[in-house]
C-alpha cells in the first residue's frame, strides 16, 4: 500500500504540479523506493534514496547484536562483544556520521579502510546509504 501510494505520487508530480521529486527520505523500508525506481517517473532524472540517520543508527545496533549472536563474538572474558559494547559502538558510529556529514571520505577515514571484517562491512553499507 505504501509503495503504491509513492508510485502514484511520484508519477503524477510533473503533470499535476510541474515538479520533480529527486530525493526520497526513507525510514529504512526500501520497498517504496524500489517501486518508485521501477516505475521510472522521470525518464531523464534518477531518484536518490536518503536514509534517516536514526534508522541507520538502529540498523547498526541490530546488525552488531546479530553479528555477536551468530558469530559467537559474545564469548567469555575480556574483549567480548556485550550488549553494552554494542550500544557504545552504535552510538559512536551515529555520532561519527552526524559529525562528518556530508563528507563520506572523512567517515571512511575515521573508521579505517579495512572493510573485510563483518562489522565494518555493515558500517560501509550504512555509510553508503546515509546522505
Amino acid at each position: 500500500m505504501e509503495q503504491d501510494s509513492a508510485v502514484i505520487l511520484w508519477n503524477r508530480s510533473v503533470a499535476k504540479y510541474n515538479l520533480r521529486y529527486v530525493e526520497m527520505l526513507s525510514d529504512g523500508d526500501s520497498s517504496a523506493f524500489k517501486a518508485v525506481l521501477e516505475s521510472k517517473p522521470y525518464a531523464d532524472k534518477a531518484v536518490t534514496k536518503l536514509d534517516c540517520i536514526n534508522h541507520a543508527h538502529k540498523r547498526m545496533g541490530t546488525a552488531l547484536r546479530k553479528l555477536a549472536k551468530e558469530s559467537h563474538l559474545g564469548g567469555r572474558g575480556v574483549g567480548r562483544l556485550t550488549e553494552k559494547k554494542c550500544d557504545s559502538l552504535q552510538n559512536f558510529y551515529r555520532g561519527a556520521i552526524i559529525d562528518n556529514i556530508p563528507d563520506v571520505s572523512k567517515m571512511r577515514n575515521l573508521f579505517g579502510q579495512d572493510y573485510t571484517t563483518p562489522c565494518l562491512q555493515i558500517l560501509n553499507t550504512i555509510i553508503d546509504n546515509v546522505h
